[in-house]
């Protein structure tokens, strides 16, 4: 009977031990998790291609920055000793926006730096609230990575130019000058349309804002093969990224600090905008102060893609040889 007691004490023994394994188990991957959801879900890019419309080497230097919102990929090309110039993008464009605007001003004597945003070519997407802290905290990271880059030109097109106004905005003293492209985010909320007003109110989730799109044509159908065709077939994270920007980035409601850019680099700050933009209309510019306006009057809203070496003109009538520090 000993034995048995004693056998029996030591098989309680060890179930309460597995239960405490089991609890303690469980308790870590509950406290695990909870670590892990102070770092956001990342959906990663699409695997590097050699084809159009993104091929990974488009331009030289081709990297990829890990960081706590996923990687960056970036380029970092042209003359060593030139002219910095940082470009970003817009809504939908990645990197290849530059590709026929880029030579002018290699040959002009500009260091460039481009990357792609969060969520678009071979960026990846964090499912977090895509708003312009997430974009200019995209812009210093990449910056604190490459710390020879303390001070340069900043060019944004587009959804880029409301994040180049704010990074601008906040770190005046990183900025030489400041070129906006066809810039998004003058017009205020209370003057957008009612969808558009619908898209930013948070009435609609974004998961549903992403089905609702499929179905109800607020926006231009990217045609096949399309740079936004093409991130919106393989790139995981493009749609819910895409859609967090339209509800809650800089591309409306930014002209407050469009303004405050406006007036305190004065003569450094040049726009440029197409004169048939049925995207970004030209009529928005009110919305900005006074500024000094270059205008391509033939060309719409993807003026670095119609008209490039107009655009680049432009530019470097602004800006100057970028041998010339």
């Amino acid at each position: 009977m000993s034995f048995l007691s004693s056998y029996t004490n030591r098989l309680q023994d060890g179930r309460v031990a597995l239960a405490a394994a089991g609890t303690a188990s469980l308790l870590y991957l509950i406290s695990n998790a909870r670590l892990r959801s102070n770092y956001p879900k990342i959906l990663k890019a699409p695997a590097k291609v050699h084809d159009q419309p993104y091929p990974a080497d488009i331009f030289p230097n081709g990297s990829d920055l890990n960081t706590p919102y996923g990687t960056i990929r970036y380029y970092e090309f042209g003359p060593e000793d030139g002219k910095k110039l940082l470009f970003v993008h817009g809504i939908s464009t990645p990197s290849p926006a530059w590709s026929l605007i880029a030579p002018y001003l290699i040959k002009a004597g500009y260091r460039i730096l481009c990357f792609d945003l969060f969520g678009r070519g071979y960026s990846d997407s964090p499912q977090v609230t895509h708003d312009t802290a997430l974009f200019v905290s995209q812009i210093t990271l990449l910056l604190a990575h490459l710390p020879h880059w303390d001070k340069f030109d900043l060019c944004g097109l587009s959804f880029g130019g409301p994040i180049a106004s704010h990074f601008a905005h906040y770190y005046p003293l990183r900025v030489d000058r400041l070129i906006l492209l066809c810039p998004a985010g003058g017009t205020p909320n209370a003057d957008l349309r009612p969808a558009v007003k619908l898209i930013r109110s948070h009435l609609l989730p974004n998961f549903i804002l992403r089905r609702l799109l499929r179905f109800v044509p607020l926006l231009p159908t990217p045609p096949k093969g399309s740079l936004a065709w093409w991130q919106a077939e393989y790139h995981p994270g493009y749609k819910f990224s895409f859609t967090s920007s339209l509800q809650d980035g800089p591309i409306f409601n930014s002209h407050e600090v469009h303004r405050a850019v406006v007036r305190d680099f004065g003569s450094k700050l040049r726009v440029i905008w197409g004169g048939k933009d049925n995207v970004v209309p030209m009529s928005t510019a009110k919305y900005f102060g006074q500024i000094d306006l270059a205008v391509i009057p033939e060309s719409g809203h993807h003026i670095v893609l119609t008209h490039p070496e107009a655009t680049a003109q432009h530019m470097l009538d602004f800006l100057g040889a970028g041998n010339s520090k």
